[in-house]
């Protein structure tokens, strides 16, 4: 296969006359990036230069010195932002309130949405997993939501009692039982991403005169969960991430709030 053309690296003229100096001269605007563009772009070349060894013609582009360029960087890491307990009573009341007020040409829609953020923060559940749900992954009895994560894993979630008064409500106001996705449009597809991510940020807009995504519900979730108590093994399971440490975030989010409340409670603080 002919290795199509690319542009020069810093002062080498080939891709085998790169080294790490012509990979760094190449990236000579770093110092405005940050950690995560770096380890990014870095990440390509390191790709780049793995595609190249496959080409008979230019094996050998990547010697010892390039196999672990840019792994040294380390990024930061940003806390995820989490609603208060207060802000989330008042989003999912006034959810509630617009589905149960909504004329009829906009109340399916109300519902939709009311359902749909219930569900978000009920269960923590990643936007892509929210889309593809379908009526057959609760157990109403049970009160019990199975999810088909990321790297087709299934797990089994809680689902609150409210939660699942709005999804009923919705499922009642819709009457398709033919349809097999819970959210969905008028022909029976499933919303997209991006149209529930805009009727969320409506929300938050309305309710809280903020802007709001699905995930700061799942944040928010893992937030007070861990807040009031439950440990960490559980909420990984809950959330469905591969390891520990993509749940460990949640802990500095904790004890960020613990110390906020031992300054305005303790006496000696």
């Amino acid at each position: 296969m002919r290795v199509p053309q690319t542009r020069k690296l810093g002062n080498s003229e080939t891709p085998k006359a790169a080294n790490r100096e012509t990979l760094k001269s190449s990236n000579a605007d770093a110092k405005q990036w940050s950690a995560a563009t770096l380890a990014r772009r870095a990440a390509s070349l390191r790709g780049w230069l793995g595609f190249l060894e496959d080409e008979p013609s230019v094996a050998g582009a990547a010697g010892p010195e390039l196999v672990n360029f840019g792994r040294h960087i380390k990024q930061r890491r940003n806390l995820p932002r989490a609603l208060s307990l207060e802000q989330i009573e008042k989003l999912l009341d006034y959810a509630k309130k617009q589905a149960k007020a909504a004329i009829i040409k906009s109340k399916l829609a109300a519902l939709r949405d009311w359902a749909a953020i219930e569900v978000l923060y009920s269960s923590g559940l990643r936007i892509s997993e929210l889309t593809n749900l379908s009526r057959f992954n609760f157990n109403f009895e049970a009160a019990t939501l199975r999810i088909m994560g990321k790297g087709s894993k299934e797990r089994m979630v809680p689902v609150g009692q409210k939660a699942i008064e709005a999804v009923n409500s919705y499922l009642q106001a819709k009457n398709r039982p033919d349809c097999f996705y819970l959210f969905s449009n008028s022909r029976g597809k499933p919303l997209s991403r991006v149209i529930m991510e805009r009727r969320v940020s409506r929300l938050g807009r309305l309710a809280l005169d903020i802007r709001i995504t699905p995930h700061q519900l799942r944040h928010s979730f893992a937030t007070h969960l861990l807040t009031a108590g439950l440990d960490l093994k559980s909420l990984q399971e809950m959330l469905g991430h591969r390891s520990l440490e993509a749940t460990q975030i949640y802990t500095a989010l904790t004890t960020q709030n613990l110390q906020k409340v031992y300054a305005r409670t303790h006496p000696r603080a």
